[in-house]
C-alpha cells in the first residue's frame, strides 16, 4: 500500500556531455511505501540520473530535493539517502561482520543489522573476507549496508546484477519489506520480468527520456492492445508486413514484436502463414518486454535477415 507522502522529486534532470544530453529532461516524484523500477538498455541514462538524484553527479540543468532538502553535491539530504551502486566502495581486506559494523555506528538509530542479515542471506558469510566474497555476495552486503540506516530513500542502482536467481529472490523481498514499512525506493534493472514482478511504478528510460511511466498495468495498455505478436529472424517480406500492420512494433534482438487486440494479431499472423516462410511465430499477452521493444525506438530495419 503506497503512502501518499512524497520523499523525492526531480524537476526537469539534464546531464550534458560533450554537447549530448545523456539524461533529458527527467522529472519524477518517489513515494513513501512505493517501489519504483527504472528499466531501460545500456546507455540510456539510469545510472547517470541515479548519480544525480543522490548529489553524487551534478546536474547541468534541472534540479532534485529529498526530504525537502535540496540535493546538491555533500548536501544534508544524504542523511536521509541509502545509496548501493554498481562499484563497491567496502573495502577488502577486513571481515563481512566488521564492515556492518563500522557502517551501524554512522547512525543513531541503526536498523536491527542481524535481522536484516538474515533477510539477505548475508549471515552465511560474516566472518569471510570481502575479498573472498562473490560479486552477488558482495551486492547483498552493499544492499545491507544502504539500508542499515533506516533512510526514508533507498536509491539501488541494478541490486541484483550478478545475483543468482534464488538470491534475486531473496534481494526483492528484502526490498518490498522495506518499502512495507514506509521506505520510499527507486531502483534500476535490466530484468523485464523482475520489473514486471515487483515494481509499484515503472519508469522506462530510453536515450535519456522516460519514454512512459506508470503502473505495471498502466504501462501494459499503453500501446493500444492486450496481446503481442513475435516472429523470430524476420524476412524483409515479414518485416514489411509489420510495418503496414498499422500496429506499434519493435525489434527485440533478432526478432520483430507487435502489439495490438487478439483481432489485429490474429490478422496479422495469418498474413505470415501465407507467406510460407520458414518462421516461428509466438502470441500471448502483452509483457513488459514487448512494449520495452517498442517504445526504446530500435529501428525495425536493423538486424533484417538475407534472403
Amino acid at each position: 500500500m503506497v503512502d501518499e507522502k512524497q520523499i523525492a522529486s526531480v524537476f526537469n534532470a539534464v546531464k550534458t556531455y560533450d554537447g549530448l544530453n545523456v539524461v533529458d529532461d527527467v522529472s519524477f516524484n518517489l513515494f513513501a511505501g512505493q517501489t519504483t523500477v527504472l528499466v531501460g538498455p545500456n546507455g540510456s541514462g539510469k545510472t547517470t540520473m541515479l548519480e544525480m538524484l543522490v548529489g553524487l553527479r551534478s546536474m547541468s540543468k534541472g534540479s532534485a530535493t529529498i526530504a525537502d532538502i535540496p540535493v546538491v553535491p555533500g548536501g544534508e539530504h544524504k542523511f536521509y539517502t541509502g545509496v548501493q551502486l554498481q562499484s563497491s566502495g567496502i573495502p577488502s581486506r577486513i571481515k563481512t561482520k566488521e564492515v556492518i559494523r563500522s557502517v551501524e555506528c554512522l547512525y543513531a538509530d541503526p536498523a536491527d543489522w542481524k535481522a536484516m542479515a538474515t533477510a539477505l542471506g548475508v549471515d552465511t558469510y560474516l566472518d569471510a573476507m570481502v575479498d573472498n566474497l562473490s560479486g552477488g555476495q558482495r551486492r547483498r552486503l552493499d544492499i545491507l549496508c544502504a539500508a542499515i540506516g533506516r533512510p526514508p530513500l533507498l536509491v539501488l542502482d541494478e541490486p541484483t546484477s550478478g545475483i543468482d536467481p534464488e538470491g534475486r529472490a531473496i534481494v526483492w523481498d528484502f526490498v518490498r519489506s522495506l518499502a512495507s514499512e514506509g521506505c520510499a525506493i527507486i531502483t534500476s534493472t535490466h530484468d523485464m520480468s523482475e520489473a514486471e514482478a515487483f515494481a509499484d511504478h515503472l519508469l522506462v528510460m530510453a536515450k535519456g527520456k522516460i519514454r512512459i511511466e506508470g503502473s505495471v498495468d498502466d504501462v501494459l495498455s499503453s500501446l493500444g492492445g492486450n496481446r503481442r505478436l513475435r516472429v523470430a529472424r524476420p524476412t524483409e517480406h515479414i518485416i514489411k508486413l509489420f510495418e503496414e500492420s498499422g500496429l506499434r512494433h519493435g525489434r527485440t534482438g533478432k526478432a520483430i514484436v507487435a502489439i495490438g487486440s487478439s483481432e489485429d494479431t490474429a490478422k496479422l499472423a495469418a498474413q505470415i502463414d501465407e507467406q510460407n516462410d520458414a518462421v516461428d511465430i509466438l502470441t500471448g499477452p502483452v509483457r513488459l518486454e514487448d512494449v520495452f521493444a517498442v517504445i526504446t525506438g530500435i529501428d525495425v530495419k536493423q538486424g533484417v535477415e538475407d534472403k
